[in-house]
Parts: structure tokens; C-alpha cells; sequence
């Protein structure tokens, strides 16, 4: 069966009893942005429809009603997704065809800018009513999505709002800007004309005096005319002085609405209003009955304030005037027995449809139980689905006695954890742990996974950690031997996180490699597109172990490319592929796109994953020493100190910091300073890129002994490819300084067969152009990388200041490479195949090269680019 939402993605039907008050459509027009600001039954949702009937604006037009449930943004972010994909949003419905709904961790202003771009690159005119807006109330994320969309919504788009009270928006901007018309209280309210109108339509035949009599009693609510021209002609009142106050109102729907309607009739009527929003099939369930369809039919023929909804499914929808269902309330909670007995089967029914509904039918049955129950099967679906709001409401709404208590902690925890509150998951955790001994034995298992992915972001030091990586393993040995019973859901969050623990410990990474791999197909079967892309980018870290580096690289690009394509750029479960690429873009020579990658990367981690921010953190600081921007590196160090004081951190963390800081040092032209800091590391394991760090500062400050001694304590087991190829590197210039040309060259060769394969310059980078000798005497020795070094030199030399002229001109990066060629016999034909670019390329490059130099051929630019020291 379809969800009911269908129904909220076009206005209700317009009857010929409408009140169509033309007076307002010029001021509905007037500006791009309009709040209809009116208490319940002021006709908000009629005027607009009205208006847009007549008015047909020209463009996409969507329309959506909101609901309590939209307090999520995931929620409201999908709905108004669902809304533009409607037939009334014409072409705008098949280009958002691609965009899915926000998933887990999503930012949805992200997803609201995406929405936004496809309106302006599209060219696209949109009316978008937002009915029911107060219903935001008191969520401040759902209402900042709101503001964010009309703050930044492009000309070509009108938002019209309908609220109950003001809400919370900066909409003084729009008013100061012009953008904003207000349609409020005293606007909405009818006018004596009106009223009379009001009163012909629907029945009644009063004289002026007496229109005028009901008008001043109303002060124009159109809700209260209605009810005292249904109760005057049906000769329940005579005096309309009764209708002035409320209670009188609710006495009219109580009883002599009621009082008019068959016996059988009445009784339906108080079953069916049990929702505002019902069907056939859910007032069956409610009644035991099957004979709903009929009823309702019936109530909507008679006009007992109960209107069809349009929309998709199987079988019709019917709203309940909001006055009239909340008002017959009272006299359904007097019948105690079976008013209970009714919550508990609504429970039931919208159980499968909309849990958080189901939810608040099984509290006011007072069976906090099946609430629990409910509430405990749903949370993780729901936080998988992006709706943490909502999964966190539940989870509060269940009273702390319930058998399934420890479910509830548990989804409190997982949210604030994800949230970055990691004090606050912590506690939820232990309450967890302390009520699980209420679950039955067959749901502890399932509770003991859940409760391990928490454990792995929230314990507070490595010990912990430790152990809680251990147990994780043993579940997913104990799963993987179909020893116990799981959702998929549960399975591919465990090994997804088991898998991210070892990702971040680095002690294992064949292992965090094979359960993310696993996480991530076990997701996709299950339907968890997200949670699939997050394995997938989390992959991306431990493969540099493995050495495949290429694959890596598409995987991240598409990974992003897919959470791109479905508004979900933001997602913070993606963030390693961002960096993954950053740190591919950094040992491939391009500094500045990785600090770019890496930047993107910190911002949208998650908040409490604080070893990888360690780890991006160094590698942007190694970053910002290869683009030359020193105080970008102190300021990197810097966050790595400080990261150093969370326990959580790797053992040997330390060792990278100190090893950071003596590289920061040696730029900063502190030698000696730098040189004891390496020759002292810190105390406790090393990190294998930290030794290579001190190798560097160790050779530079005039140590090539001591550095050979360094790289020697590097395991072959961590000899990692871009570790392999400065520690080759290193040795290579380190046994040059001795003298021993021969091994200096086998060293120098195979960290180019590393560089070759894996397209580094960064190892060379670290070592410096003091290898310039090294590396052009290289070439003459028979090298199997000729192309290669002339662009290793060429890339050594891009660091130092060229100014070529007395003017200042520089030579690109593109053109030093080609001056590197000019020194060998290479035709611009074979140039141009060693650098895959065209020959026409080469013959310009070569134009502007010349120029700059102020030469007019080859030799004289070779001659004068070496009296300049730039080959």
C-alpha cells in the first residue's frame, strides 16, 4: 500500500461553495515571496488554491503540506523533492528525476543548494507553496532549511508560505529588500461582504442585519461563520450571539453534529477521526470492519467536514477538518475501553506505514510496550534514512520502563554520537548496556553489534578502543558463520565500522579492506545507498597499503561523482575520498589541488573521528610545506598537537607530530633545531611516514649517515609505495654524499621505477634540489626513465623563483618541463609523445619559452636557461 504522503503534494479539491476572495490574488502576485500569516480555519490553504486556479503561473508548480513528521529536515528535504517531481511541476519533475532523498549524515542545505542549482541552470520558473508551516515549529533545522531556500531562491522562483504563527525565518531582509509580501490575520478574515457571500453559498438566507450580526460575532473567522450557518439551519441554535465563544463551538461538533447523524453513522464518525488523515483500510483495522470505504464516501458526500485527498495509491485518501477531528476527541476518550482498544489497532496499521504516527497511537493506548517495540525496530532504518530528528523523538517519547528501554538508549546514542556529543552518546551507551538484561535473549545479540558500533566511536582511549574492535571481529566472525540471526542493516553498520576502526589504526589495513568491501555490498543489497558510498570512500585509505593506487583513485572519483549526482555532495560518511584524492594529488606532485581535496575533506568529517582528522591534518601540513606556504604548515602542526591530547589517538601519533614539527623547523631555517628534534623521536612505536620525515631533516641538516640509520628501522612490511619511493630517494642522495655513485644510482633508479609506476614527485620533492646533481647525472647512465627525470628536474625547479627577464615573467610550470627537453636531442615530434600532448602544444610552448628568454632557437636557450640555474 502507498504511503499516505501522496495526498500533501497538491491543494484539496475546490468546491462552487468557495469563497474566492479576489481582493488578496493582486497581493498573492504582488511579490516573490509571501507569508499568509492566520489562525486555524482563516481559510490559508483555500485562498491559495484559489488564487493559483485563477492565476495559473506560468512554470513548474508544487505544492506542499506539511506535517508534524517534516520537524526532520531529512524528512522535509525528501518531501519537498517528492513535491517538485509531482505532474503539476511539469519539466522540472523529469530533470530532478537523478536526485534521491538526503540519506544518513546528510547536510541538507547542501541538498537544497542542489535543488536550487537545477532552477537556475535550467532556467526554470517555480511556484512553491509551503501550507502548514507551523507545524516547523520548534525545529530550528527544519525552519533553517526553509530560510535557506528563500534566501538564496533565484528570481525566476515565487515561495508562497501558509503558517498558523509567525515562524521563526530572517524575513526582515526580504521585507527590507521588497521581496516579501505579508497576508496576516486581519487580511485573511472575511470581510461583510464576504460573509454575506459565505452565507448564500452555503445555504443559508439571512438579511443584512442578521450578516452583519454574525460577521461582528465572527470578526470574519471563516471556520466559525461555517459552524453557525450549519447550526442555525439545522435548528440547533436561534441566537447567534451563541457562537462567539469557542466552548460553543466544540459543543455544536460534540453534539449536535453528532446528535444529528444516525446511531451507526455517529459512531464511525468518532472511529474515524482518530487521525485527521485516514482510509478505508486503516478505519478498518481500527473498527473491525469493512465497510469504511462507504462511510467515508458518505461523510464526504454529506459534508461533515471531511474532504478527499488527491494523490497516488491504491485506494482514496480523506482529511478531517482539523477543528472537527480535534474536537470530537473528548467524546471518544469516553468511551475508555474502546478508545484504547482503537489506538492500539491504529498503532498497529500505521506501523508499517509511518512509525512515528504508529508510535503516538500506541501511547495514547496506553501500551507503552508495543510503543517500545515499535519505536526499537525502526531507529536505526530511520537514522540510515537520514531521519535522526525523528529516530531521537521516538526514542524520548517511550517511557524509560519499557522492555525494550535498551534499544531506545541505544538509537539516543548513535544519534548525538554522530552529532559529535560524544559525553552525552557515552552515557546513553552505559544506560543502554545497564537495561539490556530486559531484552529477550534473541535480541541481545543484535543489541550487542549495535551497541559494539558505538562503542568504536565513543570509548575514551585506546584500550578501550582496543577491546572493542576485538569484540566487534568476533561478531563479524560469528555472523559470518550464520551462528546468529541479523538484520542487514546491522551487519553492514558493523562491518562498516569495524572496517573504519582498522582503517584508522592502520595495523591491519587487508582487513579493514575486506570489511568495507563486504559493508559495502551487503548495504547496496539492502537498499542502503549511502551507507554503500560511505564503504566505498572508507576503502580508499587502508588501499594505499595494498598498492593499488590507480583503483583507488577511480573508486574515490566515483564515489563522489554518484553522491553528487544524487544532491548528496556534503555527506560527511564520504569524506575519505576527498582526502584519499587529496593525498594522491599531493605524491603526484600538485600541492595545491590537495590542499584544496584536503580542506574539503576536514570540513565535512565527522566530528568525533578524530584520528582520521589527525591524519589529514599532517597531510595537509605536508601539503602546504610542498605548495611553500610555510605558516599554513605551523598552522596543521599546530591542530596535530592538539589532537595529540585525545587519548584515542594511535600510539604512535606523537612520532608524526615531532617528525611535522622538525620538517616546519627545517623550512623556517632553524637547522639545528630541527636536526636534534629528529635525532631524538618521540617515545613509544613510529609512525613509518614520520621516520622518513626525520630521514629528510636529518640529510638536510648535513646527517647522511644517521639518515641511512633512520630508514633502516623501517619494517619491510611498512615499505607502503610512496614510503618506498622517498626512502629510496633518501638513500640514493645520502650514499651520493659518501661517494658511492654506483649504489647512489641503484637507489635513484628503483625510486624512479616506484615513481614511474605510481606517477610520485613528491618523495623527490622532500629530499630537494640538492638531488639536481644526482638526478642529471643520472640520465647519463643508462636510466630506463630519461622522460621521467627531465620532469623530475623540471618539478624540483618549479619551487625556486624564476623570474626569466628584467620584467619578472616566470616560465609555467609546462614550460619549464619543455626547457628540461630543450638540453637533450629529443624532436618536438618525440616530446610530445613523451609528455601526450600534441605537437602543435610543443611548437607554442617553445614560442612562449623563447620569448620570455629573449633567445631566437634551441641553443641559446639551453645556454641561457643554465646561466640562470634554471636546467
Amino acid at each position: 500500500m502507498q504511503r499516505p504522503r501522496g495526498g500533501r503534494f497538491s491543494p484539496s479539491p475546490l468546491t462552487g461553495q468557495v469563497v474566492r476572495r479576489r481582493r488578496l490574488f493582486d497581493r498573492l502576485a504582488a511579490r516573490s515571496a509571501v507569508l499568509v500569516l492566520g489562525p486555524a480555519g482563516y481559510g490559508k490553504s483555500v485562498l491559495l488554491a484559489s488564487w493559483l486556479a485563477e492565476a495559473r503561473p506560468e512554470g513548474a508548480v508544487v505544492w506542499l503540506t506539511l506535517d508534524p513528521s517534516d520537524r526532520d529536515p531529512g524528512r522535509l528535504a525528501a518531501d519537498l523533492l517528492t513535491a517538485m517531481r509531482t505532474p503539476g511541476a511539469g519539466h522540472l519533475a523529469t530533470l530532478l528525476e537523478r536526485l534521491e532523498d538526503p540519506p544518513l549524515f546528510a547536510d541538507h542545505l547542501a541538498f537544497v543548494d542542489t535543488l536550487q542549482q537545477t532552477l537556475v541552470d535550467e532556467e526554470v520558473a517555480l511556484t512553491l507553496v509551503l501550507d502548514d508551516l507551523h507545524h516547523l515549529v520548534g525545529s530550528p533545522r527544519a525552519l533553517e532549511l526553509v530560510d535557506h531556500f528563500m534566501a538564496w531562491a533565484p528570481p525566476s522562483c515565487r515561495v508562497l508560505l501558509a503558517s498558523r504563527s509567525m515562524p521563526q525565518l530572517r524575513l526582515q531582509k526580504l521585507r527590507l529588500d521588497g521581496r516579501l509580501e505579508l497576508v496576516g490575520h486581519s487580511d485573511l478574515a472575511f470581510t461583510r461582504e464576504e460573509t454575506a457571500v459565505a452565507v448564500g453559498l452555503w445555504g443559508l438566507g439571512l438579511g443584512p442585519d442578521a450578516v452583519a450580526e454574525l460577521h461582528t460575532l465572527t470578526q470574519g473567522w471563516p471556520a466559525a461563520t461555517r459552524l453557525a450557518v450549519l447550526a442555525v439551519r439545522a435548528g440547533a441554535r436561534t441566537d447567534l450571539h451563541d457562537v462567539r465563544r469557542d466552548d460553543a463551538l466544540a459543543e455544536y461538533l460534540t453534539t449536535e453534529v453528532l446528535g444529528s447523524l444516525d446511531p451507526d453513522l455517529r459512531e464511525f464518525v468518532l472511529d474515524a477521526t482518530i487521525d485527521e488523515l485516514v482510509c478505508p483500510s486503516l478505519l478498518d483495522a481500527v473498527r473491525s470492519s469493512t465497510d469504511s470505504a462507504a462511510l467515508l464516501e458518505r461523510c464526504a458526500q454529506d459534508g461533515l467536514f471531511l474532504n478527499r485527498e488527491s494523490g497516488a495509491g491504491d485506494e482514496p485518501w480523506f482529511r478531517w477538518h482539523g477543528l472537527f477531528a480535534s474536537n470530537l476527541r473528548l467524546p471518544r476518550l469516553a468511551r475508555p475501553h474502546s478508545a484504547q482498544a482503537a489506538e492500539r489497532r491504529a498503532a498497529l496499521w500505521w506501523r508499517s506505514v509511518d512509525p512515528d504516527v504508529a508510535v503516538s497511537h500506541a501511547l495514547a493506548a496506553r501500551d507503552d510496550e508495543l510503543a517500545g517495540e515499535i519505536a526499537a525496530s525502526v531507529w536505526l532504518d530511520l537514522v540510515l534514512a537520514g531521519q535522526s530528528d525523528t529516530a531521537r523523538r521516538l526514542a524520548a517519547a517511550v517511557p524509560d520502563d519499557v522492555t525494550d528501554a535498551a534499544e531506545l538508549h541505544l538509537a539516543t546514542a548513535f544519534v548525538t554520537a554522530e552529532e559529535g556529543a560524544v559525553d552525552v552518546a557515552r552515557l546513553e551507551l552505559e544506560r543502554a548496556r545497564e537495561l539490556s538484561h530486559r531484552l529477550p535473549p534473541s535480541a541481545r545479540t543484535q543489541f550487542e553489534m549495535r551497541a559494539t558500533v558505538i562503542e568504536l566511536f565513543v570509548v575514551r582511549d585506546r584500550v578501550a578502543l582496543t577491546e572493542s574492535l576485538a569484540r566487534g571481529h568476533r561478531l563479524v566472525v560469528e555472523s559470518e558463520a550464520g551462528s546468529v540471526s541479523l538484520d542487514r542493516a546491522t551487519m553492514a553498520l558493523l562491518k562498516l565500522y569495524v572496517g573504519m576502526s582498522e582503517a584508522r589504526l592502520l595495523d591491519r589495513p587487508l582487513e579493514a579492506v575486506r570489511l568495507l568491501r563486504q559493508a559495502h555490498l551487503t548495504a547496496n543489497e539492502s537498499g542502503y545507498t549511502a551507507l554503500g558510498l560511505m564503504a566505498q570512500a572508507e576503502t580508499c585509505i587502508p588501499s594505499i597499503a595494498t598498492g593499488r593506487l590507480d583503483d583507488a583513485q577511480a573508486l574515490a572519483r566515483d564515489v563522489l561523482a554518484q553522491a553528487n549526482a544524487k544532491g548528496w555532495g556534503d555527506l560527511p560518511g564520504i569524506a575519505m575520498a576527498s582526502g584519499y584524492l587529496g593525498w594522491l594529488a599531493l605524491w603526484k606532485g600538485e600541492p595545491r589541488r590537495a590542499i584544496a581535496l584536503l580542506d574539503r575533506c576536514e570540513a565535512t568529517l565527522l566530528p568525533h573521528d578524530w584520528a582520521m582528522l589527525g591524519l589529514v591534518t599532517t597531510v595537509l601540513a605536508q601539503a602546504c610545506l610542498s605548495a611553500g606556504d610555510v605558516e599554513g604548515a605551523e598552522r596543521a602542526a599546530e591542530r596535530g598537537r592538539e589532537l595529540a591530547t585525545h587519548d584515542r589517538m594511535p600510539p604512535w601519533w606523537p612520532s608524526l607530530v615531532l617528525a611535522l614539527d622538525a620538517m616546519v623547523l627545517m623550512e623556517r631555517g632553524h637547522v639545528e633545531e630541527a636536526r636534534v628534534m629528529a635525532q631524538h623521536p618521540a617515545d613509544g612505536p613510529e609512525f613509518h611516514l614520520a621516520t622518513c620525515f626525520r630521514g629528510c631533516v636529518l640529510l638536510r641538516s648535513g646527517r647522511p649517515q644517521e639518515t641511512l640509520d633512520v630508514l633502516d628501522t623501517i619494517p619491510a612490511e611498512r615499505m607502503f609505495p610512496h614510503v618506498s619511493g622517498v626512502v629510496d630517494t633518501l638513500r640514493a642522495q645520502a650514499l651520493a654524499e659518501f661517494g658511492d655513485r654506483q649504489l647512489a644510482h641503484e637507489a635513484l633508479e628503483r625510486a624512479l621505477d616506484t615513481s614511474q609506476r605510481y606517477g610520485f614527485l613528491e618523495p623527490f620533492r622532500l629530499v630537494g634540489d640538492v638531488l639536481t646533481p644526482l638526478l642529471t647525472e643520472h640520465s647519463s647512465t643508462g636510466t630506463r626513465h630519461g622522460d621521467l627525470v627531465l620532469r623530475v628536474l623540471a618539478h624540483l625547479s618549479s619551487n625556486l623563483p624564476t623570474s626569466v627577464n628584467d620584467w619578472g615573467e616566470t616560465l609555467t610550470e609546462r614550460e619549464r618541463t619543455i626547457l628540461h627537453y630543450l638540453a637533450t636531442d629529443m624532436s618536438p615530434s618525440e616530446i610530445a609523445t613523451a609528455e601526450f600532448i600534441s605537437v602543435n602544444t610543443v611548437k607554442t610552448h617553445l614560442a612562449h619559452v623563447y620569448r620570455k628568454l629573449d633567445v631566437a632557437n634551441r641553443r641559446a636557450a639551453v645556454r641561457h636557461a643554465t646561466q640562470l640555474g634554471l636546467i
